[in-house]
């Protein structure tokens, strides 16, 4: 069974998709986490204009931990420790995207072959299913550990502000399989 695959085709844009996550996954936490907050927190009140206004713009275009600071009201040996958790978790996820990269071109090619065995898509299937489940579980020890670092109010805030990110992404993969599937 052999499928040449067109730029677009939906196996390449799964892939593409897929790898798309797994990249972005490790600053999820505090991509998805940040801006969130302040989109609720702008649609409770009149658009502001002014200074005020363009510092938000401004703040929302910030690396990720900046807007967790800002978001969080952290202190400076807070944000220094952040960032430091950071550093160390996407030294630990780079190896696991590495193998999760060619993983997906083994599977890509496993699937295209003739006489593609389904044991071994399988086994590749599976493989990759366990390197996402590693850097989901790096991303949680690392978002506990910022618990720990953060106070008691600020914990809040974070855990409210995970949860808000955790329902987007559940939209999102929701939306993409809708597309995939040719209904959206």
């Amino acid at each position: 069974m052999h499928f040449s695959s067109p730029p677009a085709s939906p196996r390449r844009l799964t892939s593409k998709l897929a790898w798309a996550a797994a990249t972005t996954m490790a600053l999820a936490v505090l991509a998805t986490v940040s801006l969130p907050a302040f989109a609720s927190a702008s649609a409770d009140r009149p658009q502001e204009q002014g200074p005020r206004a363009v510092g938000l713009r401004a703040l929302a275009q910030a690396p990720p931990i900046e807007r967790l600071a800002k978001t969080l009201d952290l202190d400076t040996a807070q944000t220094q420790e952040i960032e430091r958790l950071a550093t160390d978790l996407r030294r630990s996820l780079a190896p696991i995207h590495e193998r999760a990269r060619a993983l997906r071109t083994d599977l890509r090619a496993a699937i295209e072959k003739d006489d593609a065995d389904p044991t071994e898509v399988g086994r590749i299937a599976l493989d990759l299913r366990t390197h996402r489940e590693s850097a989901r579980a790096s991303i949680e020890a690392f978002a506990d550990e910022v618990e720990k670092i953060l106070r008691p109010e600020q914990r809040d805030r974070f855990e409210s502000l995970r949860e808000r990110g955790r329902e987007r992404g559940h939209e999102r993969r929701d939306s993409l399989r809708e597309r995939r599937l040719g209904r959206g």
